[in-house]
C-alpha cells in the first residue's frame, strides 16, 4: 500500500473535522488539475496509451500485486509496532489477521475527506482491542520514524550506487544493484535477530524491517508504470519518486496523498539528471504514471477495502455483545 496507515469510522467534531474536509477538497481539485493537463497534451495521452496496450502482462499484474504486498507489510509494521508493549501482548494482543483489516479498511476510507479512517483506527484499537490511547499513539509515532527512516535509507542508497557508478568505468551490474538495495534490509534483519531477547527494541527493528521492503515495494511500482509507459526509471530516479511519494502520505490533511502526491513527482521529475542518454522526465509524462498509479491502487484498495470494512465491523459488533 503504503495505503495511510489509519483505518476505522469514528465521529470527528465539526471544528476538527474542517480542516481536513478542506484539505480533502484541495485534494480532489489538484488531482482534477492533474488529469486536465494531462488530456490537454493529446500526444503524451496517446503515447502512453500506446505503451499501456503493448506493455507486458507480467508489468500490468506487477502494478495490481504490488500494492496488496504493500498493505500486507503495512500491517505487519503496525502489529509489531502495537504489540511492541508486554501488557499488550500478554492481555490485548491484536492478530496480524485483524491487523490486515483494520488497515484494509483506512485503506479505502481515507480516499474519502476528513480522513475518517485517521481517528477511527485510534478508536477501534482503544475500544475493540481495549489498548490504551498512549500506546496506539506511541505505535503510530514509532510509524512515522520508520517511514522516514527507511525512505531516507533508500535514497542514501541510490545515491551511494550512482556514485559508484559514476567513478566506475564498466559501470555497476545490475545484481550489485540490487546487492547494495538490498543490504539495509539484510542488516536491519541481523540486528533484530541479535535483540531476539529484548522483545522491544526487537519488535522496533521487525517494523522498521517490514517499513524498509514496503518502501522497495513503491520503488518497484515506479519502475513498473514508467516501464509500462515506455520510459524506464533509472535506480536514483525511481528512489527519487518513491521518497516523494511517502512524504505526500504523510501530509495531515489530505488522506492517502490524493492530489499531492502526484504534483510533488510532478514538479520534482524534471529536476532529476537522466542517465543513459534518456530523456528527461516532463510533467506531462510523471502525471500520466501518477493517474495510473493512482487509478491501480484504487482498483485493489476497493475490493480489499469493502472486505476489510465488514471484518472490522463484525469485530467491533462482536466485542460490545
Amino acid at each position: 500500500m503504503t495505503p495511510s496507515p489509519d483505518a476505522g469510522p469514528s465521529p470527528v467534531p465539526a471544528r476538527r473535522a474542517l480542516p481536513r474536509i478542506v484539505g480533502g477538497v484541495l485534494g480532489l481539485a489538484l488531482l482534477g488539475l492533474a488529469a486536465w493537463i494531462v488530456v490537454r497534451d493529446a500526444s503524451t495521452l496517446r503515447d502512453a496509451w500506446a505503451s499501456i496496450q503493448n506493455a507486458s502482462p507480467w508489468l500490468l499484474l506487477a502494478v495490481l500485486a504490488l500494492p496488496v504486498l504493500s498493505w500486507s507489510l503495512t500491517a505487519m509494521m503496525y502489529c509489531s509496532l502495537t504489540n511492541r508493549d508486554r501488557d499488550i501482548v500478554r492481555r490485548r494482543h491484536v492478530r496480524l489477521t485483524e491487523m490486515h483489516a483494520v488497515l484494509g479498511s483506512a485503506w479505502l476510507l481515507n480516499f474519502l475527506p476528513a480522513r475518517p479512517g485517521m481517528v477511527g483506527r485510534i478508536a477501534y484499537h482503544t475500544q475493540v482491542n481495549r489498548i490504551p490511547l498512549p500506546s496506539v499513539i506511541k505505535a503510530s509515532l514509532w510509524a512515522v520514524v520508520c517511514g522516514v527512516v527507511a525512505s531516507a535509507t533508500l535514497v542514501a542508497v541510490a545515491l551511494m550506487l550512482m556514485l559508484l557508478r559514476d567513478v566506475s568505468a564498466a559501470g555497476l551490474q545490475p545484481a550489485v544493484q540490487l546487492a547494495g538495495i538490498a543490504l539495509p534490509a539484510v542488516t536491519i534483519a541481523c540486528g533484530a535477530w541479535l535483540l531476539r531477547t529484548r522483545e522491544g527494541h526487537r519488535r522496533v527493528l521487525l517494523a522498521l524491517l517490514a517499513r524498509y521492503l514496503d518502501v522497495l515495494t513503491w520503488l518497484a511500482r515506479y519502475a513498473c508504470i514508467f516501464a509500462m509507459l515506455g520510459r524506464p526509471l533509472s535506480l536514483l530516479e525511481a528512489a527519487a519518486l518513491t521518497a516523494a511519494s511517502q512524504a505526500s502520505n504523510m501530509v495531515p490533511l489530505v488522506g492517502n496523498g490524493m492530489g499531492v502526491r502526484e504534483w510533488a513527482s510532478a514538479l520534482l521529475a524534471p529536476a532529476l539528471p537522466a542517465v543513459d542518454g534518456a530523456a528527461t522526465l516532463t510533467r506531462s509524462l510523471t502525471l500520466s504514471a501518477e493517474l495510473v498509479h493512482r487509478a491501480s491502487e484504487v482498483l485493489v484498495a476497493v475490493p480489499i477495502g469493502l472486505a476489510s470494512m465488514a471484518v472490522v465491523s463484525r469485530r467491533a459488533m462482536g466485542r460490545r455483545r
